[in-house]
């Protein structure tokens, strides 16, 4: 058997994602050739908010409509994973969770794939005060750069003396 990093040998790739599969942030889903998930892990209907079970990928994770040709193009082994970053979940709270969602090529074709779901929630959060913080520093640039130019205009006294 010949390994090849672009397309993980099924079995292995099922024990890495059982083996993160409990921890809380972290789930995943098997999905058969004909695209219906057939197993999932104990945490994956409660972050994808839906029951998944039989259920097609598209009707499970909406997220993926619209990405019928790169699944097709995963399945042919053109390409290794789908992924769609910073998915947002609206809580019953109101509040908002943050998913990764990846989709993963097995190794043999009749394997089918492998659906990641990664809470992000916290990282997410982090980023958006880190990216707000910037668009502030920049404004108050903005701002500095405004009053020294009125300074400035000052400085040299009124027109025409």
């Amino acid at each position: 058997m010949t390994l090849d990093p672009a397309r993980p040998d099924a079995a292995a790739l099922q024990l890495a994602a059982q083996a993160l599969s409990h921890r809380a942030a972290f789930a995943y889903a098997r999905l058969s050739p004909e695209l219906t998930i057939t197993t999932t892990s104990p945490h994956f209907d409660r972050l994808a908010q839906t029951v998944t079970l039989g259920r097609s990928l598209f009707a499970a994770l909406p997220e993926f409509v619209g990405l019928e040709a790169d699944v097709a193009d995963l399945r042919a082994g053109l390409t290794a994973e789908i992924r769609i970053a910073r998915v947002n979940r609206e809580q019953a709270d109101g509040s908002l969770r943050y998913l990764d969602l990846s989709l993963v090529a097995l190794s043999e074709p009749e394997a089918g794939l492998l659906i990641l779901i990664e809470d992000v929630s916290d990282i997410a959060a982090l980023e958006q005060l880190v990216q707000q913080a910037h668009n502030e520093v920049g404004l108050l640039r903005r701002d500095v750069m405004r009053l020294q130019a009125a300074v400035q205009r000052l400085a040299s006294g009124p027109a025409g003396e």
